[in-house]
C-alpha cells in the first residue's frame, strides 16, 4: 500500500516515472523507503501509523531548505514536501549508518566543526531567509517549553501509571533528579540556538551517514531555533552509554569540541548541563514510549522498558561523580 501511494507521488511530480521501491528502514517516529529509477535514488520518508506522534516532516523540510540556503553541505537536499499525502522526498547520500559513537578521531573533528557551524547561526538570518522565501517563521522553543515537554510531560505520562510497579520505580528515579538539573542549568548560560536536535546515540545508529572524511546530518525533523543551555555536543555526549567503548566516544568529541576553546570554564558549566539533560532525558523518553504503547499492547514495548532501564542504569554516576571523573 506505502509502496503504491509512494510511486503515485514520485509520478504525479515528475520526479521518477516507474521507480523501484524498498524499505530502508523504520524510524521511532517515521518509515524511510528508497526509490530507484535508472541510477537515481531517493529517500522517501513517511509517518508512522502505529506510534502516537504528531507528524513533523513539514518542519524537517522547512529546515532543510533553509540549511540549503544557508549552503550547509552536510545535509541532504530537501526535494520535495507533498503535504497531502504527508511525504518528505529528499536526496540520497551514501554512507553508513551510524552515530557520533562510531566517528574515529579524524571523523570526530568533522563533526564537531559541523556542530559549531549550526551553532553560528542567527536567528534574524533565519528570518531574512523567511522573509525573502515567504515562508512562515517558526517560534523558537523557549527554554521552558522545551523542558515542558521532555520533562514535565513525559513525567505526566508516567504518573497516570502510578500503579505500575515500573512507573513507580522510573518517578523515584527521575524526580530528584530533575531538580539536580535545573540546578545546573542555573551555571549554564541561555542562549538561542539553531540545533540538528536529533544526533543522539541509540542501538540504531544516530542520524549520520558516515564515509571516510564526510559526516552527513539525516532527519532534520526535531530541527529548529531554541532558547536553552544545552550546546548539542553536550546533548550528543549524554546519549551515549559509558560502556567502554562509549567513555571513549564521548571523551574524544569533549577533546575535538573543545579544543581551541577560549573560555573553557562557561563551555564546560554548559556542557555539563547538556550531558545530564542527555542523561535524564534519554531514559524518560523511552519511559515515555512505553506507557503509551502499552495502551494499545504494542509489540515493541518491552524494547523501550529495557532502553529505560538501561539509560537509568547509565546515567547514575553522571549524578554522584565530579565532571572530570566522567570520562
Amino acid at each position: 500500500m506505502s509502496e503504491d501511494i509512494i510511486k503515485a507521488c514520485l509520478v504525479m511530480h515528475d520526479l521518477m516515472k516507474n521507480p523501484h521501491i524498498s524499505l530502508l528502514g523504520k524510524g521511532e517516529s517515521n518509515l524511510n523507503y528508497l526509490a530507484e529509477e535508472n541510477g537515481t535514488k531517493l529517500v522517501v520518508r513517511m509517518v508512522r501509523d502505529d506510534v502516537p506522534l504528531h507528524n513533523r516532516l513539514a518542519t524537517e523540510h522547512h529546515f532543510m531548505m533553509f540549511a540549503e540556503a544557508l549552503k550547509i553541505k552536510f545535509a541532504p537536499k530537501s526535494v520535495l514536501y507533498d503535504p497531502v499525502q504527508d511525504i518528505h522526498i529528499i536526496s540520497y547520500v551514501d554512507g553508513k549508518d551510524g552515530s557520533a559513537a562510531d566517528l574515529n578521531e579524524a571523523q570526530a573533528k568533522i563533526f564537531s566543526k559541523q556542530l559549531k557551524l549550526l551553532d553560528s547561526i542567527k536567528y534574524d538570518d533565519y528570518l531574512t531567509w523567511c522573509r525573502k522565501s515567504k515562508q512562515q517563521p517558526h517560534i523558537p522553543h523557549t527554554f521552558f517549553t522545551r523542558n515542558k515537554i521532555n520533562f514535565d510531560d513525559r513525567l505526566q505520562t508516567i504518573r497516570e501509571h502510578t500503579k505500575d510497579d515500573f512507573a513507580q520505580k522510573v518517578l523515584a528515579w527521575a524526580e530528584p533528579k530533575v531538580e539536580v538539573l535545573y540546578e545546573a542549568a542555573q551555571q549554564a548560560k541561555l542562549e538561542l540556538r539553531f540545533l540538528h536536535n536529533d544526533l543522539r546515540w541509540n542501538e540504531g545508529g544516530g542520524n549520520l551517514k558516515i564515509s571516510d572524511d564526510k559526516v552527513f546530518f539525516i532527519d532534520w525533523e526535531l530541527a529548529g531555533f531554541f532558547e536553552d543551555a544545552v550546546p548539542e555536543i553536550g546533548d550528543v555526549i549524554g546519549s551515549i552509554r559509558s560502556m567502554n567503548a562509549g567513555k571513549l566516544a564521548m571523551k574524544r568529541l569533549y577533546d575535538t569540541y573543545t579544543a581551541k576553546e577560549k573560555d573553557i570554564k562557561q563551555l564546560d558549566n554548559s556542557i555539563i548541563y547538556g550531558i545530564l539533560w542527555g542523561k535524564l532525558g534519554n531514559p524518560l523518553w523511552a519511559a515515555e514510549r512505553y506507557f503509551l504503547l502499552l495502551r494499545i499492547n504494542h509489540p515493541e514495548i518491552e524494547r523501550y522498558k529495557i532502553l529505560a532501564d538501561r539509560g537509568m542504569q547509565d546515567a547514575n554516576p553522571y549524578f554522584a561523580l565530579p565532571f572530570r571523573d566522567w570520562f
